[in-house]
């Protein structure tokens, strides 16, 4: 236990260096169903834009715990760090009869932490909130989580390439990466038939920046874990597209990523006959 949690805390000092130059102002839309469909596997992160409301402003991400007293740890930076809202912006967990676990604010580390564990496995919900009166971008993160029922079995065949985590694509879907430099990812599963059909994936994403090229894009990774195609640069200077055709039918994986250190990428990804 000790070693990951001397792991999770290198990893949260990179986190909160990515997130240091989130500018205000920025929005995004995060397709309506995302969330439902992330196949989680041991490691699970999320990343999000939150406008700012006295009333308060909340987006949610669900999770698959697994019981057993395994050990939940749940981080959350967001930026930019104003310490007056520091009581404003934070993040709840709830068990699925409404208990509340509120997170706690960590100096040392400069993240919000919760840590949860029960014996029994359960579908948890973590609510974001921001009653700010600035626009935040934040990430979480969290290990010690399991797999939904049903998970396909693709997604833990890509895990390595893909940090386990992956959403159905079903005709678009859009999110928001903050990069860095080891590679910060999004992953998203589309069905295909493997009757060598043509399918188009593409990506368009913001800041469109020459300076970024080749830091900003997407692969295809095949249900055995091949890497099939990668995006290439589209009709305009702030798209990339990749033909897909295969005999391999099941679920492929785009892969989104963002290499930019602290940049923050927002996409809207399609697939297309």
């Amino acid at each position: 236990m000790k070693s990951r949690a001397g792991s999770l805390g290198r990893s949260l000092v990179v986190l909160a260096l990515a997130l240091a130059v989130i500018t205000l102002g920025q929005t995004v839309a995060l397709a309506e169903g995302d969330e439902a469909a992330l196949v989680l596997a041991g490691h699970w992160q999320a990343s999000g834009v939150l406008a700012g409301s006295p009333a308060g402003s909340f987006e949610s991400h669900e999770i698959a715990y697994p019981g057993g007293e395994e050990e939940l740890v749940i981080v959350m930076v967001y930026s930019p760090r104003d310490p007056s809202y520091a009581s404003a912006i934070g993040f709840n967990l709830y068990e699925p009869d409404g208990a509340e676990h509120r997170a706690a604010w960590v100096d040392e580390d400069g993240v919000l932490r919760l840590t949860y564990a029960a014996e029994e496995a359960a579908t948890l919900l973590i609510q974001v909130y921001n009653y700010a009166e600035l626009t935040v971008g934040y990430d979480l993160a969290a290990t010690g989580v399991g797999a939904p029922a049903g998970a396909p079995a693709v997604a833990e065949a890509a895990a390595e390439a893909t940090n386990g985590v992956a959403a159905a694509l079903d005709e678009r879907a859009t999110g928001a990466i903050v990069g860095n430099t080891g590679g910060a990812f999004a992953a998203h599963t589309v069905s295909y038939a493997g009757d060598e059909s043509t399918v188009t994936v593409t990506l368009t994403y913001a800041p469109a920046d020459p300076s970024f090229t080749g830091a900003l894009g997407f692969v295809i990774y095949s249900p055995s874990g091949a890497q099939v195609a990668a995006g290439a640069p589209g009709d305009t200077h702030e798209e990339l597209t990749a033909s897909l055709v295969s005999d391999e039918a099941g679920a492929y994986i785009i892969q989104v990523f963002n290499y930019t250190d602290g940049v923050l990428m927002t996409y809207s990804l399609t697939a297309a006959h």
